[in-house]
């Protein structure tokens, strides 16, 4: 059925790469997520995060973050 079939009714939680992947037109994972954007746009879903996930892919995308210097992740 697909990825939308399978989220069902409700908000859907989604976490930062979905909209880095999104905003950057991913070649491999835009179009697993442009069909959720589309059915926010028309109104047919609604997306909930988290303000960390708002903070950084409205920031610098993560290809660009690096660790502070002596920290692993």
């Amino acid at each position: 059925m697909g990825l939308m079939a399978d989220l069902g009714g409700g908000p859907v939680g989604v976490d930062t790469a979905i909209f880095i992947y999104f905003i950057e037109e991913h070649p491999r994972f835009l179009p697993l997520v442009e069909p959720l954007f589309r059915e926010v746009n028309e109104g047919r879903k609604e997306l909930v995060t988290s303000a960390l996930t708002r903070a950084r892919s409205l920031g610098r995308s993560l290809p660009f973050w690096r660790p502070p210097a002596g920290r692993a992740i």
